[in-house]
This record gives C-alpha cells, structure tokens and sequence, in this order.
C-alpha cells in the first residue's frame, strides 16, 4: 500500500472515531445495533455483504471499552480476531493503524483501580496478541515495530494496578492475562531482540516474586507460565537467564518459611 493510501485508511478510522465519539456525546444510537454484530456471530463471523471491514473494525475498538460482555467480548474481541487471524480481511498498514491506537489504549488511564477505564486497556492487550499472532503467522512488522510493542506491553503487564480476574456484572477484566498473551506471542517473534529475552523474564518475576505478588485465581498463572515455554522454545534461547531466574525465584520461596509464617506472603 502507498503513504497516500495509508494516509486515506488513517483519515476513514480518525473520522469513524470523530462519528462515534460525537455520536454518544448526543445520546444517538450506534451505527450498527446489537442484532447486526450478533448475526454476524451466527453466520460463523462472516462479512456482511456490502459492508467494509475497515469500517466496521473502528466500531469493533470502540467497543473494547465497553463494560457491556457482549459488546465487548463477544464482538470487539471475537470478531475482530476472527476478521484478523483467521480470515486476513486487512492489509498490513491497515493493522498498522490499529496497532498504533491499540497500543496507545494500554496506557488510558493506567494506575486506576477499580474503574471502567481497565476494560480498555485489557482488551486493547487481548486484541494485540491475536496481531502479534498473526504476524508470527505472516510476517509483516519491521523490528523496530515489535520492539516498540515489545516494551509497551512489557511496560503495561509491570505496571497495571486493576489486577481483577472476574466480574458478575463486568464478565471477564483479566488484564495480565491478555497481556501475557501478548507477550506468549511476542516471545516467539523473529525479531525478539537478544535483550528482551531476560526482560520478559524480568516482568514475569514482577508478578510472581515477592513481595509483590498477588494470588491469582482466574488462571493467570498458566498464562504467564506459557510466557516462559514460548521462550524456551527459542532457537536462541537464553538458557542462562532462565536459570538466573529461577535461582532468584526459588530463593524467594525458600524465604517463606524462615520464621513464623507469614499468611499473606504464603498466600
């Protein structure tokens, strides 16, 4: 695709947004209503006929904000993934611009807890593992490009605050488990620079080594665990920083039991 073309998709998603934005501002319904994405599901996430992917993939990110399961989860993920990985409806600068505002979302408000505004961020990090998937699968970043995201998303899974799992009303938040999906895929990217290897191992032990830690209890450990395993399976795997980890870590655990027992840091 040319600059100029890149330019166009750029200035079509800036004015869907602009639309969107001043829509919910007035109290106006939403360009598609729910039965319209909710077909879409039905027919196996098919296109509509008529209808622009590119288009509809600025109303998708809207909806990743959304404290709606539905809106948010069902058709702003499902969708899009399907849209993105399986059937390959974008072009490169096309993903390029979703990637750019993606990547802006993990840093919207990071540092609150206990609001809306981590729907955002995490699903943001959700979608752009299944970009970074794909890329794996077709290649098409420069280096620079997954360095960039590469510290972005090591930046956000180190620093996010609102670590809810699970919620009745909310569905699924999950942050550092989208975000470790992010970075399971990012772990296994051809352009994985040297030093980011034992960086990625930095920000799972910031997680998991006290006493900083937290008790996990919607499966985040298996996802962070997978982190490691994309890693390993490295042609140019840097099996010394893995044991430098794993020294430090046990170390820690060892510390659990010198003296009374603490609950907290048990737990």
């Amino acid at each position: 695709m040319t600059r100029r073309l890149m330019l166009s998709t750029l200035v079509v998603l800036s004015c869907m947004r602009f639309a969107s934005t001043a829509s919910a501002q007035a109290g106006e319904v939403a360009q598609h209503d729910r039965q319209f994405w909710r077909a879409i599901v039905a027919s196996d996430y098919a296109l509509p006929e008529g209808e622009s992917a590119v288009e509809l993939l600025g109303e998708l990110s809207d909806m990743l904000a959304s404290s709606d399961p539905e809106l948010r989860d069902r058709f702003g993920y499902e969708i899009t993934a399907r849209w993105d990985y399986r059937d390959k409806l974008f072009s490169p600068d096309q993903l390029r611009v979703v990637l750019a505002e993606w990547q802006s979302n993990l840093e919207e408000g990071l540092g609150e807890v206990g609001t809306n505004s981590v729907l955002r961020r995490s699903f943001s990090a959700l979608d752009l593992s299944i970009l970074a998937a794909y890329d794996n699968a077709e290649p098409f970043l420069e280096p620079g490009e997954v360095d960039s995201l590469v510290r972005a998303a090591v930046h956000y899974f180190r620093s996010e605050k609102d670590l809810r799992g699970h919620d009745e009303t909310l569905g699924w938040i999950h942050p550092l488990a989208h975000t470790a999906d992010l970075l399971k895929f990012l772990a296994r990217n051809r352009h994985l620079a040297p030093e980011a290897q034992p960086m990625l191992l930095a920000a799972i032990a910031s997680r998991v080594e006290l006493p900083a830690a937290s008790v996990y209890a919607w499966g985040e450990g298996e996802r962070f665990a997978r982190v490691v395993l994309s890693l390993i399976g490295r042609e140019d795997f840097d099996s010394a920083a893995l044991a430098a980890w794993l020294e430090t870590l046990a170390g820690k655990a060892e510390g659990l039991w010198d003296g009374p027992l603490d609950h907290t840091r048990y737990a």
